[in-house]
């Protein structure tokens, strides 16, 4: 329940991340005032991303992704920040911003990723069935300062006890090294 995925493999560090994450707030006035639009996900995600801001909507919109719900994809910081998420043929992307690129204080931000991430899949079995990476790309002023790729294994198996936090956030850190 408490694992989400994270995204995008490559040879830079994996300690950078989003700036800012308080489209909580808004969303939570937002989100009253959407509620009425959610019927409608294919056009209205956009206007309800406004709870979020312009960044949820513009790449948040994960209806094409069966079992994960991009809006539940949450990094627990204040100076990391979720901008985009986009499913790219069996991977998903996502691109993060943040205000920081001190590789030391990324790492710190980023050992919660396993918990913050359980709640985007909301169907292991469907999200398995189309996505075989989560690909996170960790920008700052649009220059990508980290990559690093999370398998949906290593999801799947910290959704079932079968790998610790540590365990999980390890695999993570290697995909970035």
């Amino acid at each position: 329940m408490e694992r989400r995925k994270i995204l995008l493999g490559s040879g830079a560090a994996l300690a950078t991340a989003l700036a800012g994450c308080s489209g909580s707030e808004t969303s939570d006035g937002s989100d009253d005032d959407d509620d009425g639009s959610d019927p409608d996900p294919n056009g209205n995600d956009k206007e309800n991303g406004d709870d979020n801001g312009d960044h949820d909507t513009d790449g948040t919109d994960t209806d094409d992704v069966p079992g994960f719900d991009g809006k539940k994809l949450d990094v627990d910081s204040d100076v990391i920040s979720v901008k985009a998420i986009e499913k790219k043929g069996d991977k998903l992307e996502v691109l993060v911003e943040t205000e920081i690129t001190d590789h030391e204080k990324l790492y710190a931000e980023l050992e919660s990723i396993a918990d913050d991430h359980d709640d985007a899949v909301v169907d292991p079995e469907a999200f398995v069935a189309e996505i075989k990476t989560v690909e996170w790309i960790i920008e700052h002023d649009k220059t990508t300062v980290a990559a690093f790729y999370v398998s949906v294994d290593w999801i799947i198996s910290y959704l079932q006890n079968e790998l610790s936090q540590e365990e999980f956030y390890y695999k993570v850190k290697q995909t970035a090294e």
